[in-house]
């Protein structure tokens, strides 16, 4: 069976341990279509700014290639 993965650290720093570490992790899976996304490629609102100001949108650009990829693993 194929395994469908989308992996993306939590975490919008260009040296992102968590970023590395799902990467790291999901290459380590054998017969596996990987999907790797970048926060950093979407204009979302930091995580202090979110949790101070109340505001919990996810941007809409985010919501349209997550769910492009979630189509295209058939999720």
């Amino acid at each position: 069976m194929d395994r469908k993965i989308l992996a993306f650290g939590a975490s919008n720093s260009r040296q992102s341990i968590n970023k590395k570490l799902a990467v790291h992790a999901a290459g380590l899976f054998t017969n596996a279509t990987v999907e790797v996304i970048d926060l950093n490629d979407f204009e979302l609102p930091n995580f202090e700014q979110n949790f101070k100001d109340g505001i919990g949108i996810v941007h809409d650009d985010f919501n349209k290639r997550l769910q492009e990829i979630i189509n295209k693993l058939q999720f």
